[in-house]
């Protein structure tokens, strides 16, 4: 298995062996290419074990400035996942909305096959979607490609990239053109012994009593009471206001458990999430869902009505 790619107009070997090198080793690697350590911008989900990630920019030929996100276990030092990105307006809120030029489209696709051919060379054939050539969705912000390697049991590599120019504004979101390259470097190691634990009965049960809970405090206008049933995770930055433009969202219709799973966090940990159905919506699937993630606690991380689309 390949352990560093190098890329044309770029400086930095891309590790992609995440058991090769310990926390140390790379601080120390980025320290002597000349990596600026910067401030993350905000904190990551991570469970006790493992550590907010330490984060370098570097300044690309022809790209936005790379930015490399290193995670590992505080006990150790030991990877847990690299993640290397490319994004149009990361840390930069000077850009508009318009377009962006051809030629940058073509830069992201070039660097993009790039870093897929030099990872195929070694790790062989990826798991592929996407039509790189279909750069006629970058207007309608479909244009996504993925590519996904697993060389052996203990390592998965993951490569995207999004193009699009679309834009969408309404009172309660905003789509904003988006040009990233994303690449992660994951150690499977510990995920191969651990199970997912079992979604019960009961589980479902408790869940659908703090869902019930949360949405009749929203109608009651009771504020407070709907925030008990919020994570600590999400509880400081919620505002009221966010609070009642999901409300609004929201059909007068009792909720049924429709799907269920586990959501995989940025930092490799499993939340419960469950999708519910409104009782009175018989198509299959449902026109309308709720979407909601659970803590660890059973409280909501995230709660989202969404269409579904057929």
């Amino acid at each position: 298995m390949v352990s560093c790619i190098t890329v044309s107009g770029y400086t930095q070997d891309l590790q992609v062996n995440p058991h090769k090198y310990h926390l140390s080793e790379l601080l120390d690697y980025e320290k002597r290419i000349g990596g600026e350590k910067i401030d993350p911008g905000s904190n990551y989900i991570v469970d006790k074990s493992k550590a907010q990630p330490v984060v370098f920019k570097h300044t690309d030929s022809k790209l936005p400035d790379l930015l490399t996100y290193y995670f590992s276990y505080k006990k150790d030092g030991k990877i847990d996942y690299i993640l290397y990105e490319w994004s149009e307006n990361k840390f930069d809120h000077t850009k508009t909305n318009n377009g962006r030029p051809i030629q940058e489209s073509l830069d992201f696709i070039e660097k993009y096959k790039s870093i897929y051919q030099q990872i195929s060379s070694s790790d062989g054939k990826s798991e592929h979607s996407g039509d790189l050539n279909g750069m006629a969705e970058i207007a309608t912000g479909k244009y996504l490609i993925h590519d996904t390697w697993k060389p052996d049991d203990s390592t998965e590599v993951e490569l995207n990239l999004t193009l699009s120019n679309y834009y969408k504004a309404t009172a309660n979101f905003t789509i904003e053109p988006t040009y990233r390259i994303r690449l992660y470097v994951r150690n499977q190691t510990k995920q191969i012994a651990e199970k997912l634990p079992a979604i019960t009965q009961s589980k479902l049960d408790s869940a659908y009593l703090t869902v019930n809970s949360f949405i009749t405090n929203l109608s009651e206008k009771r504020i407070d009471g709907a925030k008990m049933y919020l994570s600590d995770i999400i509880l400081k930055s919620v505002t009221d206001a966010q609070l009642d433009a999901v409300f609004q969202q929201i059909k007068k219709d009792k909720l049924a458990v429709w799907m269920s799973g586990f959501q995989l966090a940025l930092d490799g940990s499993q939340y419960l999430m469950v999708q519910y159905k409104y009782i009175s919506d018989n198509n299959s699937p449902p026109t309308d869902i709720i979407k909601v993630i659970f803590d660890d606690k059973g409280k909501i991380v995230a709660l989202q009505p969404l269409k579904v689309k057929n």
